[in-house]
């Protein structure tokens, strides 16, 4: 490739001889033959530096759920409230919180800093030749793998056409608002089977695991509306969003501009965590207080 998807920095070690001092001559009127300077000692070459574990650095977590507990509620409040829950369309914090329980992603960043496969089977790399540079040397592809029986909250499965329509749908001309940074790179997307799909990106691109590895959408829910309109009709703050598909350990109940109830999803086929691989918790519920902190702490305190 030109360029290289990643950058080395070796250190240089240079070493400087010591430089050898004039011998101080003999006496004219001696005889005595001149000595010979002592030999300089070069000093001992720097270690060379421990080559860098990349693979180590970017997959190597650990991350060891303990046990939970099956049942319970919990309710989760903030003083900024989520307002789109279509994850097309924002990534701001208050709306991220809802989508990690609702809409997961191929790859995941753990809390010790380091890719973990979610929906994906597991992470593509350099190592087994499913991330390769094309014979051109411009572009590069990458081989994808979903988990094996994946389904979206109405018990539809979730497949690589699913994939492939996400980059379709995020680039179309007449999808309004929504931001195409990394996917305007991808030049194609090849679907080998249900599980399986190569990615083909045009040039050197060094956000690609944030890219492919990000959300991906449920087509026979999207294809329901206008594009035009996809930013207001799907995910709506309202009763209707209990029809809204979705995929993760939870699925919409209900919502408004202050609460949205979530739900555990039986049909979540995800990673086995802490209960099983289905939510420990029955429901969850956000409640919020649109810049009025001081009462979020007040009814925290009434209990």
């Amino acid at each position: 490739m030109r360029k290289g998807l990643f950058g080395l920095l070796a250190g240089a070690a240079i070493a400087f001889s010591a430089c050898q001092g004039a011998a101080t001559p003999s006496p004219a009127a001696s005889s005595t033959p001149q000595a010979s300077p002592s030999a300089a000692t070069s000093p001992s070459p720097a270690p060379s530096p421990t080559p860098i574990d990349y693979e180590s650095l970017l997959f190597a977590y650990n991350y060891n759920p303990t046990p939970g507990t099956k049942g319970g509620k919990v309710i989760i409040s903030d003083w900024q409230a989520a307002n789109q829950l279509n994850p097309a369309y924002s990534n701001a914090f208050a709306n991220s919180q809802v989508y990690a329980a609702t809409m997961r992603a191929l790859f995941t960043v753990t809390a010790d800093g380091h890719w973990k496969p979610d929906l994906a089977a597991k992470m593509p790399k350099f190592s087994d030749n499913t991330i390769r540079p094309d014979a051109t040397g411009t572009g590069f592809s990458v081989d994808l793998e979903l988990r094996p029986n994946l389904k979206w909250s109405d018990g539809q499965p979730a497949t690589m056409n699913d994939l492939k329509y996400t980059w379709q749908f995020i680039t179309d001309p007449n999808n309004p608002g929504i931001s195409t940074v990394g996917y305007d790179e991808i030049d194609k997307i090849d679907v080998t089977d249900d599980l399986h799909a190569t990615v083909h990106f045009k040039e050197a691109f060094a956000g690609f695991y944030g890219v492919i590895g990000g959300f991906f959408f449920p087509q026979h829910y999207f294809t329901t509306v206008d594009i035009k309109n996809a930013n207001k009709s799907l995910y709506p703050l309202s009763p209707d969003i209990k029809n809204a598909v979705t995929i993760g350990p939870f699925k919409y109940s209900t919502a408004s501009a202050d609460t949205i109830e979530l739900v555990r999803d039986d049909n979540w086929a995800g990673p086995a965590d802490a209960c099983g691989g289905a939510a420990c918790l029955d429901a969850v519920t956000y409640k919020y207080y649109p810049d009025n902190k001081d009462g979020m702490i007040a009814d925290f305190l009434a209990g």
